[in-house]
């Protein structure tokens, strides 16, 4: 009968490189790194391996033309790697840590890599779990590399990205006295076909303040969130607002390609945000599922 090892994690690595954080709420950015680092801790902790492993100081160094060094740390988040031997045939261990998924995660799926010039080759599987408010990108991978001599070992690697706060400075300046709200967008499938323009203009004072407390508690575009980003047309659906003062002034204005119908996703990843200017001044992109759809909702317009 196999017995379960519930793996433990000694201590994970914050990131060396330090945020500036003068501008960018520093005690909440230090909050957020301690909490990925505790998360990062947890995931690798939540690991279940078979009986028989033990437990290397190292990684091996057949491994290294493969998997590489380090603790999985980087500038945006905490990490850290751990290392067994083990006889069992590499598919039993994946099989095993499939059978008994961490608690609480989802698969990610499995891949396989090999090595044609040392002869190494491993298999992997991959876990996340969902974001929570200070981190996100929470995952934790489990590789079984096997070197040309048949040796094996199992590599887990535990990676839990911090939110960096968005900065004070990067708000919606005070003084705003009304909110217009502009549309650009047609019909057809992608709304591109005889496209106009239509504004709505929002002067309730209560319900400008609204909306300028919702802008400002969008979060931003994470540094570390990296995707390959297709090709964005520019001259599609948009939503423009503009933050007006005194003799309607723009003091900020924000825009953001749309799409017709609920499941657009519009301003909701780093390939196409939510644009911010304070002035004339570019500030970082902010990001949202549902501010679109709810700002279409305002307007009477079937976006998202």
């Amino acid at each position: 009968m196999i017995c379960a090892v519930l793996v433990a994690l000694a201590g994970v690595a914050l990131a060396g490189a330090a945020l500036a954080a003068e501008n960018s709420g520093g005690s909440q950015l230090h909050a957020n790194m301690t909490a990925a680092r505790r998360d990062a801790a947890r995931l690798l902790a939540s690991l279940r391996l078979p009986g028989g492993v033990t437990r290397l100081a190292d990684e091996p160094a057949f491994a290294k033309p493969l998997i590489g060094g380090g603790s999985g740390s980087g500038r945006f988040n905490a990490g850290d790697t751990a290392w067994w031997s083990t006889a069992e045939s590499p598919q039993e261990i994946i099989d095993y840590v499939k059978a008994h998924r961490p608690a609480g995660s989802s698969s990610m799926g499995t891949g396989s890599s090999s090595d044609g010039r040392t002869g190494t080759t491993s298999l992997e599987v991959m876990f996340n779990w969902p974001d929570t408010g200070p981190v996100y990108n929470r995952t934790l991978t489990v590789s079984v590399v096997t070197s040309a001599n048949g040796a094996s070992a199992i590599a887990a690697q535990s990676k839990s990205s911090w939110i960096v706060p968005r900065a004070s400075s990067e708000s919606v300046p005070s003084g705003v006295l009304s909110i217009a709200i502009s549309l650009r967008i047609g019909s057809g499938p992608q709304g591109r076909l005889h496209m106009r323009t239509s504004t709505y203009v929002v002067r309730n004072a209560r319900q400008v303040a609204a909306l300028v407390k919702q802008f400002d508690s969008l979060p931003t575009v994470q540094p570390g969130a990296v995707l390959a980003c297709p090709l964005m047309l520019s001259d599609g659906p948009q939503l423009t607002i503009r933050f007006r003062g005194a003799g309607g002034q723009t003091l900020a204005r924000s825009q953001v390609n749309v799409y017709p119908g609920p499941h657009g996703g519009s301003g909701s990843n780093s390939c196409d945000p939510i644009a911010f200017w304070i002035g004339n001044t570019a500030q970082t992109p902010l990001t949202s599922s549902t501010f679109v759809h709810r700002i279409g909702r305002l307007i009477g317009a079937d976006i998202s």
